[in-house]
Order: C-alpha cells, then sequence, then structure tokens
C-alpha cells in the first residue's frame, strides 16, 4: 500500500508507526515549479501579458499537482468567459484556492 500525504500532521500518530517506511518529496524548485507551469499550460490557451510564470514559480510554492489545479480552474474560468486567454486574476484566484486547501496564507 502506497499513501501520499502534502500534511503528515493529518495523519495519526499510531497509523504512521506501522509504516515501514516514510518518503519525503520537497516542494520543487523555483526552476522546477516554472517548467511544470509551462508544461501542464493548456495547449490551446494564451497567456495574459501581465501574467509572467517565472515570477509565479518564484513567488508561490506549489506542489506540481496543486499547479495542474491552479490551471485547471484558470482554464475553467477563462472558458466561462468565452474566451482563449488565461488572465492573471484567475490565475491567483486558483493559487488563492490551493493555499487555502492546505490552510496557509496567501499574498498578492
Amino acid at each position: 500500500v502506497i499513501l501520499a500525504s502534502n500534511n503528515k500532521s493529518n495523519i495519526d500518530s499510531a497509523f504512521i508507526r506501522r509504516f515501514n517506511a516514510i518518503i519525503h518529496f520537497p516542494f520543487p524548485s523555483p526552476q522546477e515549479r516554472e517548467r511544470i507551469w509551462r508544461v501542464a499550460f493548456p495547449p490551446k490557451g494564451s497567456l495574459d501579458d501581465q501574467l509572467d510564470l517565472q515570477s509565479l514559480a518564484t513567488k508561490y510554492e506549489l506542489s506540481g499537482s496543486a499547479i495542474v489545479s491552479v490551471l485547471h480552474y484558470a482554464s475553467l474560468q477563462t472558458i466561462y468567459r468565452n474566451s482563449t486567454v488565461l488572465c492573471k486574476k484567475d490565475v491567483l484566484e486558483g493559487i488563492k484556492r490551493e493555499y487555502e486547501k492546505e490552510e496557509r496564507v496567501f499574498h498578492k
């Protein structure tokens, strides 16, 4: 059995004691996050001119799956607006939502 969690403190300590091994995977570095942003970016979309993936990668520490979730959220908002341009507002809202899931404080 393989389990994954972004927050070890949510797992009962008696349960953790029964694991044979625990492997910690750190958050990706800013360079790795930028690459994830670029690879996960929707192929038919385009970026708002105000959106800089390098700055997002540097400023916001997110896991790969969180970056994908942010892009899914922003893509849905883009479709809702009947557009193909991912706007900064939607991406930042997606990041905020991911931070809230992890009970982290979001700063624009």
